[in-house]
C-alpha cells in the first residue's frame, strides 16, 4: 500500500497536470478525462474499502451532475452565463462538463470520506472554491465561456462554488454515514 503523502502527492499532481493539459491544449474533453483518470486513482488508492463505496460515489457524482445540470441552466436561463465550443451541449450545458461531474464527483466522494478533520475540510472548500472560479475565469479568456447580468467570478463564482462544497460535504458525510450503519 502507498503510504498517504505519496497519495496525496500523486492526488495533487494529477490535479496539476489535467489543469496544466486543459491550458495547454485549451480542448474540453480534456476536463472528463481528467476527471476519469482520477476516479480510476481514487478506486485504485484504497481498493478494498473504495469497493464498498464505488456504487454510491457514482451516484454522488450523478447527483452533482443533475445539481450541476439544474444550476447551469438557470444561470443560462436568467442570462448570467452561457458556455460555448462544446462538441455535445446539451440544452445550455456541455456534455463535457456533464461527464466531469460524474467523474469527478466520483472521484472527490472517494476522496474526502478519509478525511473528517474539519480544518481540513474548510481548507479543501476553499481550495476548490478558488479551483472553479479560476476554472471559470480561465474558460472566459479563451472563449469557452461568457458572464452577463452582473455576473463575476469574485464573488459570485466562488461564493456558489463554496455553498456547493458546504452542500455536498453535509450530503458525504450523511451517505457515509448510513453506508457505514449497514
Amino acid at each position: 500500500m502507498i503510504s498517504d503523502a505519496k497519495v496525496m502527492t500523486l492526488r495533487i499532481l494529477l490535479l496539476v497536470l489535467g489543469g496544466a493539459s486543459f491550458v495547454i491544449f485549451q480542448k474540453w474533453f480534456i476536463l472528463p478525462l481528467v476527471g476519469l483518470i482520477w476516479f480510476l486513482f481514487e478506486i485504485n488508492a484504497d481498493k478494498e474499502k473504495n469497493k464498498k463505496y464505488l456504487k454510491i460515489a457514482l451516484l454522488f457524482g450523478i447527483i452533482l451532475m443533475v445539481f450541476d445540470f439544474a444550476f447551469e441552466n438557470w444561470g443560462a436561463m436568467y442570462g448570467y452565463w452561457v458556455t460555448l465550443s462544446s462538441s455535445l451541449p446539451v440544452l445550455a450545458v456541455p456534455i463535457e462538463i456533464m461527464l466531469t461531474c460524474i467523474f469527478g464527483g466520483a472521484a472527490w466522494f472517494l476522496f474526502i470520506r478519509n478525511y473528517k478533520n474539519k480544518y481540513f475540510i474548510i481548507i479543501n472548500m476553499i481550495f476548490w472554491s478558488f479551483g472553479g472560479m479560476f476554472g471559470e475565469s480561465f474558460l472566459i479568456q479563451i472563449g469557452f465561456m461568457a458572464y452577463g447580468n452582473g455576473w463575476v467570478s469574485i464573488p459570485h463564482a466562488f461564493v456558489s462554488y463554496f455553498i456547493i462544497f458546504v452542500i455536498f460535504y453535509y450530503l458525504s458525510f450523511f451517505i457515509i454515514k448510513k453506508v457505514n450503519k449497514k
